[in-house]
């Protein structure tokens, strides 16, 4: 039964087979009771024709000419017993004999009706019939009424539990025929490897279409994350096997030649690079938080004074310009550092002297500075991992917009560069200006 339980086909056979069952249970109930009143009426007129057919011919004489007495028994069909006046007994066909019975309403003797009684441990229809020498009480029992009617309902329903067969076979073949998308949806979830992540595209029915399409998201949630580890494993082996070997080489003058000054030297290089290398590894774990995450907090944000102290931070002329002033939500720390990532990459490029122009116009905000810029070939790469124009110095790691591309898209936006008339590079992003129930709060 468990197994059952375990089975989607086995649980659907058991409710439509049970749901069956219960139907033709109540289609038996509904017939016998059809049947124990369609022989109630036949009785009742039974009970009428043959009363007055006795009550207008059965008299002291004729009375003797009656067959032998029977007992009353579960199979009597029928009963009477014909007194006199008095209450004597003067015929019966069974005995022990059914009683005389009073006049239902003494004020209207005329008045007979049918009533029920119960005589030798049975349940009888009676009913009395009168005229000026006799009484007559002639009955039916209920015991004979109630086989005949389950005789009558067995004939009907006969033919009813055979169709019933038939359509419960039906039902399982059409069962299992409707599910056997279910079965090769299972089937060949067992038989993918691991490894396959591609969307599963086997017909399914509606009903479980959304089932698939959560597993194919998952797919792809999965797949994405494997990527994003793969991705960081190669940019960090990548990234560390340059600054490795040039350490090692500075380590190896340092330790082999006699001189003072070059091993100095040679030390110095060594802990530029490993400050550089520290450096890499921390754009490369805040990458990889970032890229690990779905959203961040929503809270109100100052974006004015971010960029002020932005500006501030890196010693950069510049003037924050708030054109249509409105709510902006985000989350601040990393708003924080994506303006920090802009404005390092505007002093490195574009130097400490040039004005940088910032603006919020509404949900916007742009950044433009007036250095060098960089080619339109190059402009559709910005933001990429590592990605350095050709001739720039080796004084980054190439995260930094990386970084900040990647915090505008969990804001819901992106980064769009631009080379503005009269030089220089433009940068444009947006915030939201609400919050949905479904966004986390900052705490």
């Amino acid at each position: 039964m468990s197994r059952l339980r375990d089975s989607l086909i086995g649980r659907l056979s058991l409710y439509v087979l049970g749901g069956m069952l219960l139907v033709w249970a109540l289609l038996t109930l509904a017939l016998y009771m059809q049947m124990w009143h369609e022989v109630g009426e036949i009785q009742s007129a039974q009970l009428v024709d043959v009363g007055e057919l006795l009550i207008r011919h059965l008299d002291d004489e004729t009375a003797h000419g009656l067959p032998a007495v029977e007992p009353i028994s579960t199979t009597t069909r029928m009963a009477f017993s014909l007194y006199d006046q008095q209450g004597k007994l003067i015929a019966t066909s069974h005995l022990p004999a059914l009683p005389p019975l009073p006049a239902i309403d003494p004020a209207r003797p005329g008045y007979e009706a049918e009533r029920g009684l119960e005589f030798q441990g049975q349940s009888w229809r009676v009913r009395r019939f009168v005229n000026a020498r006799h009484q007559l009480t002639i009955g039916t029992s209920n015991h004979f009424r109630r086989g005949l009617a389950l005789e009558m309902a067995a004939q009907q329903m006969l033919p009813l539990a055979l169709m019933l067969a038939v359509c419960m076979a039906i039902t399982l073949w059409g069962l299992r025929r409707g599910l056997k998308p279910l079965t090769r949806f299972s089937t060949e979830l067992q038989a993918r490897h691991p490894g396959n992540l591609a969307p599963i595209n086997t017909p399914l029915p509606s009903e479980v279409v959304p089932l698939a399409e959560r597993i194919n998201a998952l797919f792809t949630q999965i797949d994405e994350t494997l990527q994003r580890e793969r991705r960081f494993t190669g940019d960090a082996a990548h990234e560390l096997r340059t600054p490795l070997s040039g350490l090692k080489l500075q380590l190896e003058l340092a330790l082999g030649n006699p001189r003072e000054e070059t091993r100095e030297r040679a030390l110095r290089n060594v802990q530029a690079s490993t400050e550089r290398m520290e450096h890499l590894v921390d754009q490369l774990l805040k990458l990889a938080r970032l890229d690990d995450a779905t959203r961040l907090p929503r809270e109100p944000v100052d974006m004015a004074a971010l960029c002020r102290e932005g500006l501030a931070q890196h010693q950069l002329q510049g003037e924050v310009t708030v054109r249509t002033p409105q709510p902006l939500f985000g989350d601040a720390a990393s708003l924080r550092l994506l303006l920090r990532n802009l404005f390092a990459n505007v002093q490195r490029h574009a130097g400490t002297e040039q004005p940088v122009e910032v603006c919020i116009d509404g949900a916007q905000i742009r950044i433009r500075d007036h250095g060098p810029g960089v080619s339109p070939d190059w402009l559709h790469r910005l933001g990429e991992r590592f990605a350095r124009p050709e001739g720039e110095q080796r004084d980054g790691v190439g995260l930094g917009l990386s970084i900040a591309h990647r915090i505008a898209q969990l804001h819901g936006s992106e980064l769009h560069f631009s080379a503005p008339p009269g030089g220089g590079l433009c940068v444009q992003f947006s915030l939201p200006t609400t919050v949905t129930s479904q966004e986390p709060s900052a705490s």
